[in-house]
């Protein structure tokens, strides 16, 4: 038994993602959850009978707050994002930043819908504990500011997985993995696996004519009614979403799978036009950033007294010129969706080629191995 624990406990402890990963993909984070999240100040204009939340604290509301708390959490949301974003304080504005986006999606499912935006709420708090903070963030130019005047030194490596937590990778690929679980299930009670129903072209014909939302390929998909086509969807999807757990066995086999989920998005989003960027974002935890290369550039020593100062008016002016801009942007929220997952898209064919293009020359070198 202590056999079998050891494993599981290397198993958890060993991942490719260095400081440089986790810092640069803080940062891709919190742009993409500026460009997401919603806004809360139009609920104010509700009436307490449009108030439904889901199962939960939310119910203990009994109604919507003022309009002056739901501006008071919008800022405190981006105060907190300026905050995760600069890497200030970063385990605490992280761990911050999740249970008040926990309020702010929270409220605005309350008005009786529901996606699958919440999925990037745990990002934040999960990844403060993988120490996402110790790169590209003000934090860390403190560390070397005490350090330089004979307080402690703390060696941060940023290209060595090794001096990097691990665990929290794994804990957030098996929190996506579950909730993709979450979502295969009630398809495989609901008949999803039966061979007399096309369930996926149940829902392109309730898209398209119920609810109004046509995409480009709505209506080519409409008039296609092949059971075969559809039935073979409808496995697929449940597969997919079933079994996507398993690949987190392997980080390779893990980023594949997340490559081929990508893919699945953006045909849902061609045929449902449903977007989900969210899934996106977080699967933006598992791409290896430090590979990208960016310009050099070091931080001047002589200005980091100053920066450690005005870190924060700054992260409090940062969050009001968000929360500002924010508000002018709050109606594009489909468009940056729809964007996010067109770059996904490319990103995940690019590299699924890779990996083909990686197998295909592997098995050429071993058969010119036993030739």
């Amino acid at each position: 038994m202590n056999r079998v624990l050891d494993r599981f406990d290397q198993w958890v402890q060993q991942g490719p993602f260095t400081a440089r990963d986790l810092g640069r993909y803080r940062v891709v984070y919190c742009v993409l959850l500026f460009l997401l999240m919603p806004r809360l100040s139009w609920l104010a204009g509700y009436p307490s009978s449009f108030y439904v939340p889901p199962t939960g604290p939310f119910e203990w509301l009994g109604g919507f707050p003022s309009a002056g708390a739901l501006v008071a959490i919008e800022i405190l949301a981006y105060l907190l994002l300026a905050a995760t974003l600069f890497g200030v304080w970063t385990t605490a504005s992280s761990i911050g930043l999740s249970l008040v986006l926990v309020v702010d999606f929270g409220l605005n499912f309350s008005v009786g819908k529901v996606d699958h935006s919440m999925v990037m709420v745990i990002v934040p708090l999960i990844l403060a504990f993988a120490r996402w903070g110790d790169h590209l963030s003000i934090d860390a130019i403190r560390r070397r500011a005490r350090a330089a005047q004979g307080g402690p030194m703390v060696t941060v490596s940023l290209d060595d997985p090794q001096r990097q937590p691990q665990w929290p990778l794994r804990l957030l690929g098996f929190c996506l993995g579950a909730a993709f679980v979450s979502a295969a299930v009630p398809k495989v009670l609901g008949g999803w696996l039966s061979l007399s129903t096309q369930a996926s072209y149940a829902y392109q014909v309730r898209s398209d004519f119920n609810s109004g939302r046509s995409s480009l390929l709505s209506e080519l998909l409409v008039n296609t009614p092949f059971p075969p086509m559809w039935e073979a969807l409808d496995w697929a999807t449940v597969l997919l979403e079933g079994l996507a757990v398993l690949a987190l066995v392997t980080w390779r086999s893990w980023r594949i799978a997340l490559a081929v989920l990508v893919l699945f998005h953006v045909s849902v989003g061609l045929s449902l036009g449903i977007w989900f960027a969210s899934n996106l974002v977080v699967y933006g935890a598992f791409v290896a950033w430090g590979r990208v290369q960016l310009p050099g550039w070091s931080f001047p020593e002589r200005w980091t007294a100053r920066v450690t100062w005005l870190a924060g008016p700054v992260v409090a002016l940062s969050a009001l010129a968000l929360w500002w801009l924010g508000g002018m942007l709050s109606n594009d929220i489909e468009m940056f969706r729809m964007f996010i997952i067109a770059i996904g898209g490319i990103v995940a064919v690019g590299f699924l080629v890779t990996q083909v293009v990686g197998l295909l020359r592997g098995r050429r070198a071993v058969g010119a191995a036993a030739g």
